[in-house]
Order: C-alpha cells, then structure tokens, then sequence
C-alpha cells in the first residue's frame, strides 16, 4: 500500500511540474507580441507576462529599465508598473542593480513630490513573489483619504501574502510617506513607515526613502538566512 502511495505522489509531482511554465521578459524587445515561452519570443513587458502567465508559473526578466505600461490598481484610480494577483515567481536574472522598474511621479500634481492622479506606482502584489529588482521613480495617490492607495509609492501588498527577496526600494513617494506597505517576510508582515525599520527580511533587501528627490534616500538593509 505504501508503495502505491508512493507512486502517485510522485506521479501528481510530474504533472504539476509540467503544467508550469517559464516565461521571458526583455525590454529589449520591440512588443509584447511573442508568446513569452523563450528568449527569441520574449514579451517586452513584465505585465504582459504576468497576463500570460498562471498560478504556479516563473516570470523570468533580462536587465534594463522597464518603464513603460501601466494597469489599474485593483480598488483604486492609480495604475501600477506592474499588477500582480496570481502566486507566480517574478525574478529577475541579472539581480536588482541590473534590473528596474521605473514608476512615473504625477507631472501636473504639485501638492506632495509627484504624488497625484496621474502617479504610477511600481509594483502592486496581492500573491506571488518578487525577487532581484530595484523599484524606483513610483508614487501613489495624493489624496490621503484613500487610505490603501496613497502608501507604497514603490511597493504596495493589501495584504501579507506577496514575498520579496533581494530587492532595492529607493526614492520613491507617498502620500502617507511609505514608499512600501505591507507584505509577507516568511510568514510574518509588517509596514514600513520611514522611521521605522522595515520587515525585508528574506535573504538581504535593501530598502530606501528619500524625503527629497534627489536628495541622498536614508537607508535601512536587513539581512537574514
């Protein structure tokens, strides 16, 4: 009986591992038109390959700066770089310093360094895990009374779900003055307001908020096996 078991677990094994897929992102791409599966058909950006994919699949990124495309946040008026609602694994291949998504600050809203209506944040995830980027540039809504939407300029999770590994959170802006809330650091959550440290405790993230840009950000990195 044991034997049988045995069997079928690693044969349920097989079938999950090839029902997952790998996709490819590089920005060097000229659309999003190939079918992601390979670097020859790889999707200019990394939403349309996070579009293609299912629970379960890798997103893998080339380096360079994507700063292009923007998706409505769930709940909000304010778009992200990237929206994230599905457990697939985001990372990059080349490592944050070589990998960045570029958020846009609002060009028309003055009331608080480019937060606004026409803010793009970088990265809102609801599951998944985002590994090796640098988020930089992004902003949130001006308007304080939202109070989900005007925090996390860089990095915004409605819940402690998403994991983030090895990444670099820096000038940023936020209504609320986070340029990250909150997410899940192996199985604990936390938010990060900028006095105080934050909960990018997986492997070693660096987090940076800068009050003024381009003002040298103030910098906290944790660091744990």
């Amino acid at each position: 009986m044991a034997g049988k078991w045995i069997v079928l677990t690693v044969w349920a094994l097989g079938v999950l591992s090839a029902q997952s897929a790998t996709y490819h992102v590089d920005c060097d791409r000229p659309d999003n038109s190939g079918d992601g599966l390979s670097w020859a058909t790889a999707k200019r950006t990394i939403q349309a390959a996070v579009d293609a994919a299912a629970p379960g699949d890798t997103i893998r990124v080339g380096p360079g700066t994507y700063s292009e495309g923007t998706t409505l946040t769930p709940g909000s008026t304010i778009r992200s770089r990237v929206v994230c609602g599905k457990a697939v694994a985001i990372e990059s291949t080349d490592g944050a310093e070589a990998t960045i998504i570029l958020g846009e600050r609002d060009p028309v809203d003055t009331s608080y360094q480019g937060t606004g209506a026409n803010a793009v944040r970088c990265v809102y995830m609801s599951a998944g895990t985002l590994t090796g980027f640098t988020l930089t540039g992004g902003a949130t809504s001006s308007e304080t009374a939202d109070v989900v939407h005007c925090k996390g300029g860089g990095f915004q999770a409605p819940n402690g779900t998403p994991v983030v590994y090895d990444c670099i959170v820096s000038n940023n802006a936020a209504a609320a003055a986070r340029t990250r809330a909150r997410s899940t650091a192996r199985g604990s959550s936390a938010t990060s307001p900028p006095t105080t440290a934050p909960a990018y405790a997986n492997r070693a993230c660096t987090t940076a908020w800068s009050p003024l840009t381009p003002a040298p950000p103030w910098r906290i990195a944790t660091a744990l096996s």
